[in-house]
């Protein structure tokens, strides 16, 4: 069956021309592609017939345990009836003689349960106020209660807040201002255990429960005291309030968890608190002086953020269009705030991508008990479509940013870049000393002979003439086309590299160096045709992606590749040749059975692990 593929390192040029679409329109596809195939939305179906069910049971009589309390205090005669009267009820005897029963709190976070249940659909200002009082009786029977009690009071305390949350959220309660006021005017004050988890800076907060993730090989999550969510915060990157601030979307997605409690205690306390957990930071809570374990779901958030519409979008706009729209930009973003004393491994992407590519890699890694404790991910976004000495460019100052944010932190000085394909060429930029090199590879006037406009003049010279980024320590090269790929010389290639369309001052600039300087001042094959393009940089015979081959990596940097072989046996990924991925002199090298698009696959975070885990032996070694 390997009978076709050619031994000079390319593959049959129909498989080639469909891995290559494949590579470009797979973001654009469909709503299963986005973020790597992971895909994240509201189970609708599931939660309609959840709720059905609940509220069928919320009308037949309470529990057996909450029948036995009652007919110890005499109220057997309510449990049959109305729930909330029954609640008050024994409400008002719990208050009339306190201490003589330790387990008619979790009673009444029963019957408050399911009188909101009732009313869940029909009167949910009623349902809120009763949830409220069921969430905060829940936690005065947890404090109190024993053995298998503990759970019970777990379960009412969760169901409790989980629909506390969702009624927030609903029009009918909230109407027209913040949910957050919604829950204010029935007393439940809303507070974060730190200033990431800050509701107040949510726009919204949806259950983990209620949100269906498909695509993702394992959901990171953990029963618990607590009920798991995902909060929506709006962020003003140009603005920010906090250093980390200036690296994250403008839509984040914030995995919470959240408790009740009730303040001032006894059986009607005078507020109820609702706290906001960031589940990396706590895992267990105390009440009532035993440590119990805190519910989390750190996959869901991280499935919803790579599932946001706008950033399918983009990737598919950030290669035709050679540019990104309102909404995204070009810059490093991370998750979560910064984390002194964690070393920063920074993803980059290839062509017509995104950062969802690295879904799987982040969510595996940043859970590996031995990883997650050591290190923080960030990722690399840019539009794919803009010539890669741009793009590199753009990364350079990314993480000049980054430095001059976190810098001062020993930690950051020990940065690992891992790109993929053309995001491993950008890598690789970081790497090197480029002198005049690449320079001379793309025009014939020297920087002092330029005629030009000084801040044209100071950018082409930052864009071409660099030095490495002194504070990376290791590179990965996963499935880089060092020396390009044949693909972006045949006709697949070359009708989508006519498709892309330069950024507006990209082609004014060049318009008006060609002005000032003859139309000879640019190179053969540079910044003309099909090389105004990134697919255009990829093709081997481009005097830019040459020009980045020959540099040798910086010393003091340790690199690592990661190629794949299609089918095992193949030269070649489909995409990019073993002569094109292969480095001479890495300090690993390992071939994966796969194609051009494994950079995601279980073999890959485990070479990455790997990886990672020399890293830190060797820097904690010096």
């Amino acid at each position: 069956m390997f009978r076709s593929i050619r031994t000079n390192g390319d593959a049959p040029r129909r498989l080639r021309a469909m891995a290559f679409a494949a590579a470009l329109l797979a973001p654009a596809a469909g709503e299963a592609c986005r973020g790597g195939g992971v895909e994240a939305r509201p189970a609708k179906v599931r939660n309609a017939l959840r709720d059905g069910l609940d509220r069928l049971g919320a009308a037949h009589t309470p529990s057996a345990f909450t029948r036995e309390v009652l007919a110890r205090r005499g109220l057997t005669g309510l449990a049959r009836g109305d729930a909330a009267a029954a609640a008050r009820q024994l409400e008002a005897d719990l208050l009339a003689r306190p201490g003589e029963e330790s387990d008619g709190a979790l009673a009444l976070a029963d019957l408050w349960l399911r009188a909101g249940l009732r009313l869940e659909r029909d009167a949910p200002a009623d349902a809120l106020a009763c949830f409220r009082d069921s969430s905060a009786a829940a936690m005065l029977a947890l404090a109190q209660a024993r053995g298998g009690c503990r759970d019970q009071a777990v379960a009412i305390h969760n169901d409790a807040v989980a629909r506390l949350i969702r009624l927030s959220q609903d029009e009918r309660v909230r109407g027209d201002g913040p949910w957050i006021d919604a829950l204010a005017r029935l007393g439940v004050a809303c507070e974060g255990a730190g200033p990431f988890v800050d509701p107040s800076r949510f726009a919204s907060v949806e259950v983990c429960d209620d949100i269906r993730v498909r695509g993702m090989r394992r959901v990171y999550q953990s029963p618990g005291l607590g009920v798991p969510t995902v909060a929506s915060r709006t962020v003003d990157r140009g603005r920010p309030t906090e250093p980390s601030e200036a690296f994250y979307a403008r839509n984040l997605r914030i995995g919470a968890t959240v408790t009740a409690a009730p303040v001032g205690g006894g059986w009607r306390p005078a507020a109820v608190s609702l706290a906001f957990h960031d589940p990396y930071e706590t895992t267990s809570l105390d009440v009532g002086g035993v440590a119990t374990p805190m519910a989390a779901d750190v996959t869901t958030p991280l499935a919803v953020q790579v599932s946001m519409p706008l950033l399918s979008l983009q990737t598919t706009l950030g290669l035709f269009r050679s540019d990104f729209q309102e909404g995204v930009e070009t810059g490093l973003y991370m998750l979560m705030p910064w984390q002194p004393g964690k070393i920063p491994v920074v993803l980059v992407h290839g062509l017509s991508s995104n950062p969802g590519a690295f879904v799987q890699t982040i969510n595996e890694l940043r859970n590996d008990p031995e990883i997650g404790g050591r290190f923080q991910f960030l990722v690399f976004a840019y539009p794919t479509g803009r010539p890669i000495p741009a793009s590199g460019l753009s990364l350079r100052r990314s993480l000049d940013k980054a430095e001059r944010a976190f810098g001062g932190d020993p930690a950051f000085h020990r940065m690992i870049l891992a790109g993929h394909s053309m995001g491993g060429i950008l890598t690789r930029m970081m790497v090197t000393d480029s002198g005049d090199r690449l320079w001379n590879a793309v025009l014939r006037v020297p920087p002092e002979g330029l005629r030009a406009d000084p801040e044209v003049r100071a950018e082409l010279e930052e864009m071409l003439i660099y030095r490495p980024v002194p504070f990376v320590r290791r590179a990965v090269f996963i499935a880089a086309p060092h020396r390009g790929s044949r693909i972006a010389d045949e006709p697949f290639g070359r009708l989508i590299s006519r498709l892309v369309r330069p950024p507006d001052r990209q082609a004014a600039v060049v318009a008006q160096l060609r002005a000032d300087n003859g139309p000879d001042v640019f190179r053969e094959n540079v910044f003309r045709g099909r090389s105004i393009t990134s697919i255009g940089n990829l093709s081997p015979s481009s005097p830019v992606l040459t020009a980045v081959a020959d540099l040798p990596i910086a010393p003091g940097v340790t690199h690592h590749t990661i190629a794949y072989r299609f089918a095992g046996v193949a030269p070649n990924d489909l995409v990019v040749p073993a002569w094109s991925s292969d480095l001479p002199d890495d300090a690993s090298h390992l071939d994966l059975p796969g194609t051009h698009f494994s950079e995601q696959s279980p073999g890959t975070v485990v070479e990455l692990r790997r990886i990672l885990i020399e890293h830190l032996r060797e820097q904690d070694a010096t």
